[in-house]
């Protein structure tokens, strides 16, 4: 960060032990911030698919091209590796977050810290997951061919078997004919 220096040997973590506790809370609150944030990323790669599994009638999709139904495959594939990549890399957080609730008990910043930031930290050993699960998820969600409707209604596809509506997300693109 411009104009901000940290030490590289850490010893801005000496200090009080009421300092270092404070300074390992903070660590915590953080990490937990961020596992919340990636488990919204599974939750909406799931909810995805789920919601394309759901609303896409099966019958009408085996009649597709046998090119797009492999585009449709391997795209929510992708978004399900995306998920798990996702999970992956918030599991690693929660697993260094229990080490620094002992940094804690002793006021032990400096682990604390390595294991948050240092060369063996989970953003230096697990952000891998991190990054292919964004990678995979965004191109999983670009060769799934279905896109929701900006003015998509609870009710917006007729059901002919039972004569009214059904829910429906309302699709563009080669999927459209489906719903």
């Amino acid at each position: 960060m411009p104009g901000i220096h940290f030490p590289d040997d850490c010893s801005d973590l000496d200090g009080t032990p009421e300092s270092r506790a404070q300074y390992i809370q903070g660590i915590l609150d953080v990490s937990g911030e961020d596992a919340r944030h990636v488990m919204l990323y599974v939750t909406v790669s799931i909810g995805a698919i789920v919601l394309v599994l759901t609303q896409l009638p099966f019958e009408r999709l085996i009649n597709l091209p046998l090119a797009i139904r492999c585009l449709f495959l391997a795209g929510l594939v992708l978004m399900g590796a995306g998920a798990l990549l996702f999970f992956c890399y918030v599991r690693a957080i929660h697993l260094a977050r229990m080490g620094m609730v002992r940094c804690l008990a002793s006021c032990d910043a400096r682990h604390a810290r390595q294991l948050w930031a240092g060369p063996e930290g989970i953003w230096t050993s697990r952000g891998s997951f991190y990054r292919w699960g964004i990678r995979l998820t965004g191109i999983g969600g670009a060769l799934a061919p279905w896109r929701p409707r900006a003015s998509a209604t609870c009710c917006s596809a007729t059901d002919e078997r039972s004569g009214g509506m059904r829910p429906g997300i309302g699709l563009r693109g080669p999927l459209s004919t489906m719903v």
